[in-house]
Formats: structure tokens, C-alpha cells, sequence
């Protein structure tokens, strides 16, 4: 389809930290999604909006790590220091550094097994079928799951000990080794910058 895409006035984005100008990282946050594009889309010519960033806390400008800046200041307007019950990580964790990769956890970490239910049964039918398709291509599989049911799979794999024939992503641009109970998002073993950007590998090993 083509169409004109729709011009934003505001937009709000989060990130970790802000210095004096509105350069911020995300040093602390899960994926960096799509907030630099957010902000972009904002400020964009001809008539240029306003971006509001909401950040855990605020440093001299000067003392961030360049390469850690997501957002450039240029593209900020107003920044918000929020206080940490309104700035969680996710909807039930208020911060896991394994989740930001500051902390990255052994693969061989136990996780309970997923409880029997239909959504298991589903979910390990589904592997079951990448199973298949690995026989047949003789290579590694990365697969793109959703959130809830297909989110189980990557813990069935772990459960199965599949973890070198299947690798799991998300859209939302992570590569996840095995979901975290009530997240939608896993340990990543690779983060990409927006969620626009579709992973799209070839294994090559065969298996």
C-alpha cells in the first residue's frame, strides 16, 4: 500500500540517562526499540514537533560515553526525571540486569519446567514442527515467536535441550535464549537498535 504516513507532534520516548543537552543512553533499559526513530519522526521538517524523554536520572553533559548515546540532544526538547516506581523496566520487574545485559547469565542457569497445559501443548506441537523442518534443511533454525503462547517455546527448547539447533527472536529486536516468567522478553543473545530492522539469518552449520 502506498499512503502518506502520519506527521506526529509529540512524541514520548524513555531512556536511562540524560545529560544537560537531552543526549541520553539506555544503558539500563531491555530493547532500545524504535525511540531514536520516534524522536526523528517528531522533529522532522517541514514542521518539526517536540520529543519528551522520561529518564531514571540526569549527568553532566560531557560524561556520558558517546557511543552509548541512542538519542541525540538535538532531537529532545524536554526531559522528565522520573522517580524508580514509575520507571520499570517492565510491566512486573522493576529492574533485572540480566535483562539490559549488564549482568549476562550463564546458558546452563536452571529454570523450572513450564507447567502442563494446553498453552505447553501447543507451544511443544509447534516445536515439534521445527524439529521437522531441521531434519529436512539439516542446518540450525532461527525462528521468529511471538508473545504468549509462541513466547513458551523458547523455554520448551531449553527444557528439550535444543538450544544448538533452534535460536528464537522477537520483533521487538532481541534474540532471546529463554523467556523470563511473566516477561515477554528473554535473556537476548543479540539486541538490535529498532524493532524495523526483521532479523533474517541463514545457518549454515550443518547439523
Amino acid at each position: 500500500m502506498i499512503y502518506s504516513a502520519p506527521k506526529p507532534d509529540v512524541s514520548l520516548i524513555r531512556g536511562t540517562t540524560a545529560d544537560d543537552i537531552g543526549n541520553i543512553t539506555m544503558e539500563k533499559e531491555g530493547i532500545y526499540g524504535s525511540v531514536l526513530a520516534i524522536a526523528q519522526a517528531a522533529k522532522a521538517q517541514p514542521k518539526p514537533g517536540i520529543t519528551i524523554a522520561q529518564v531514571e536520572r540526569i549527568a553532566k553533559f560531557g560524561s556520558l560515553n558517546p557511543q552509548r548515546v541512542i538519542i541525540p540532544g538535538p532531537l529532545v526538547d524536554d526531559v522528565v526525571k522520573a522517580p524508580p516506581e514509575y520507571h520499570w523496566q517492565g510491566d512486573t520487574i522493576q529492574f533485572d540486569p540480566r535483562i539490559s545485559g549488564t549482568i549476562v547469565p550463564s546458558y546452563s542457569e536452571e529454570i523450572p519446567p513450564v507447567e502442563l497445559s494446553f498453552e505447553k501443548v501447543i507451544a511443544r506441537r509447534t516445536l515439534l514442527e521445527f524439529v521437522e523442518v531441521i531434519k529436512r534443511l539439516k542446518k540450525p533454525l532461527i525462528a521468529n515467536v511471538g508473545v504468549g503462547i509462541p513466547a513458551l517455546i523458547s523455554n520448551i527448547i531449553k527444557e528439550e535441550k535444543l538450544e544448538e539447533y533452534i535460536y528464537t527472536t522477537v520483533e521487538s529486536g532481541p534474540g532471546e535464549a529463554w523467556r523470563l516468567v511473566a516477561l515477554i522478553l528473554g535473556y537476548p543473545w543479540a539486541l538490535l537498535r529498532s524493532y524495523l530492522c526483521r532479523i533474517s539469518f541463514q545457518c549454515t552449520r550443518e547439523v
